[in-house]
């Protein structure tokens, strides 16, 4: 597992018997985030094409997948930041 931050990257080695949940738990929310991403696209483009949307549109469209981009990255950073703390503790 790699964990990274700001260009620094950490190795971690061991293995942790909640690394399992974690993992789980950022897997659900990541296809909950893709759900909804879905279905904006499919309420934005009617799911198939993108050119009949207005520049208002695209632009509302684009912001919102920033948004979940950067919420998924958060997530993904604070559970990876809790495994390195739970396995700093156990060493």
């Amino acid at each position: 597992i790699k964990w990274q931050k700001e260009g620094h990257a950490t190795s971690v080695d061991s293995f942790h018997p909640d690394h399992g949940s974690y993992c789980e738990e950022t897997k659900e929310s990541m296809m909950r985030e893709i759900e909804n991403l879905k279905m904006n696209l499919q309420f934005y483009g009617g799911g198939h094409n993108l050119n009949l949307l207005t520049y208002d549109d695209l632009l509302r469209f684009q912001l919102q997948l920033e948004c979940s981009l950067q919420n998924a990255r958060a997530r993904k950073f604070e559970l990876m930041h809790q495994l390195h703390q739970t396995l700093q503790e156990n060493r």
